[in-house]
């Protein structure tokens, strides 16, 4: 929890690469748990559009860049995460960093709207889902770890 009090230049002081030099970003995302899965979780992914740059149709959890105008790590979850689906959160506190600072919450509802400038497809998957679903090695961890977590 202490991380997401965090500006963006505090952790970009306190988190380094194994050489000592500071990230040149800073990156959220959000492992949102489904409403009522307990037993057999479920999460949040979404599925980038096939027109971004970098790995266009690939699935991942919502998430995005840090801006300077974010307060705190938890302003950017929170930015992040309303900007690309519209959910309402509830507050359940859990991060794990690396280059990318990632928080667990639980939804209110089952509805969330895809941004479509971002992403063309999102869908609540359980860990036997996430085997067949295309997405990079790095984000299929954090899938695997959060869904591991959160059963």
């Amino acid at each position: 929890m202490e991380t997401l009090c965090k500006s963006k230049a505090e952790c970009l002081n306190t988190y380094l690469k194994e050489d000592g030099a500071p990230y040149s970003k800073l990156v959220v995302g959000a492992i949102i748990l489904h409403p009522g899965s307990s037993g057999n979780s479920k999460i949040l992914l979404l599925k980038r559009a096939s027109h971004e740059e970098f790995y266009p149709n690939k699935f991942e959890i919502p998430g995005g860049k840090v801006e300077d105008s974010d307060s705190t790590v938890m302003d950017a979850v929170k930015r992040e995460t309303e900007k690309t689906t519209v959910v309402e959160r509830k507050e359940r506190s859990v991060s794990q960093t690396s280059l990318q600072l990632n928080h667990v919450c639980e939804v209110a509802g089952y509805d969330f709207k895809v941004n479509p400038d971002e992403h063309s497809e999102g869908r609540f998957v359980s860990l036997a889902d996430v085997e067949g679903l295309e997405m990079t090695e790095q984000m299929r961890v954090v899938v695997e770890a959060g869904l591991t977590w959160s059963g």
